[in-house]
């Protein structure tokens, strides 16, 4: 992985993390509330990736990565398989997280429907968004090595972080989940059975929202992840 510094050097830190078949460009439309009291490390998990991809890994790499940077109580924002490995740093190195942010995360199994009906989910999404998250994501996919994505897109499908989940609510780990009303790819469900499972957690649902609120409806998102960092 790569990862790129920005905002206030001494602030405190938000690790931001992209999601599958993206990159740190979709937090672009966040950015610019926080760089001016935070201090903000992007994470691309593929710009470099020439092979096979686990989510374990990502996270050990990922906390290996901050402690050289000398980041404790980081504020951990992760989008969709951001947020799994999130959640595993959360699980393995709870002292290195002050809180999570969990947006649209398929952490939980089952997710009620078959493969087919998972990549009709998918294309309804991708009809249903702005032309502009598309281009994003066609994007990030035309500039990572396909074999990576593949790896990663079976690890995301496979994973149940349900004992990671319990190991950062036993933490008391401060997490807010976020999740588009309208997301196809993982439905409101998953983040209504997080929020029973995590009693640290708080659930905010955006209007108008599908898989990707924070560039989908960037105000509102924005607005729920400072109001919960200032908390």
């Amino acid at each position: 992985m790569r990862i790129r510094e920005g905002g206030t050097p001494h602030g405190r830190p938000v690790v931001l993390v992209h999601g599958l078949a993206s990159s740190s460009r979709c937090w672009e439309r966040t950015v610019p509330s926080l760089k001016a009291d935070h201090r903000l490390l992007l994470v691309d998990l593929f710009e470099a990736a020439t092979g096979g991809f686990g989510l374990e890994a990502a996270a050990a790499e990922l906390s290996l990565e901050l402690a050289s940077r000398r980041v404790r109580g980081a504020d951990l924002v992760g989008h969709s398989m951001g947020g799994l490995i999130a959640l595993h740093v959360a699980a393995s190195s709870p002292a290195m997280v002050s809180s999570l942010v969990l947006v649209d995360v398929p952490a939980l199994r089952p997710i009620r429907r078959g493969r087919v009906a998972q990549i009709g989910a998918v294309a309804r999404s991708s009809i249903s968004v702005q032309a502009s998250a598309v281009s994003l994501v066609v994007g990030s996919l035309m500039r990572t090595n396909p074999l990576s994505v593949l790896s990663a897109t079976r690890a995301t499908m496979a994973a149940d972080l349900a004992p990671q989940a319990a190991a950062a609510a036993a933490a008391a780990i401060p997490t807010l989940l976020v999740w588009g009303a309208d997301d196809h790819i993982v439905p409101v469900e998953v983040g209504e059975r997080l929020e029973r499972q995590m009693p640290a957690a708080t659930l905010v649902i955006i209007p108008g929202a599908g898989h990707q609120p924070m560039w989908e409806r960037p105000d509102a998102f924005n607005t729920a992840l400072r109001a919960f960092l200032t908390r």
